[in-house]
């Protein structure tokens, strides 16, 4: 098995799981949470927090776009919330495009990457596309040109900030 594939399949446990929240955060940020709920910092979190961040993202039914990372914010937050009536099937990321597609029932597709060059947020395309933490304080991340990687939660937390 390939590293990435290694690290791809750290996802699986949230396969055939649904989302208990699926939220709009700041700007076009967007956060999931699944597993079990856990209390941080006088917050309610999952096991399993999915943040997706600093990329261009499209939600999309089959071929048909329904909302985008630049759609109004109404639509955004009405078509995130559905997504915890769907059960998350599939995670795909192509290591050459630095691209992710999260697949949930309903023919539902979740489809993230950098923003483009020349798109005035281009300067962020090594920041992390999405990062995953999980429940043994480890995380997940997606960037471009370094692909998938594995750090310590309280790393990551730190360059986040």
């Amino acid at each position: 098995m390939s590293e990435r594939n290694a690290k791809i399949e750290l996802l699986q446990p949230l396969l055939g799981q649904k989302p208990w929240r699926a939220r709009l955060g700041v700007g076009s940020f967007l956060t999931f949470d699944f597993g079990r709920k856990v209390k941080k910092e006088n917050h309610w979190y999952g096991e399993w927090h999915l943040w997706i961040q600093q990329c261009e993202w499209s939600l999309g039914n089959g071929k048909r776009e329904i909302v985008n990372s630049d759609s109004p914010r109404n639509l955004i937050e009405l078509a995130v919330r559905n997504l915890e009536k769907h059960v998350l099937t599939k995670v795909d990321f192509s290591p050459t495009q630095s691209r992710t597609e999260f697949t949930f029932s309903g023919n539902i597709h979740l489809r993230c990457g950098p923003y483009a060059a020349g798109s005035g947020m281009d300067t962020l395309r090594h920041s992390e596309l999405w990062m995953l933490f999980m429940p043994n304080s480890q995380v997940l991340s997606a960037v471009p040109v370094r692909g998938l990687s594995v750090e310590p939660a309280s790393a990551a937390e730190k360059a986040s900030v």
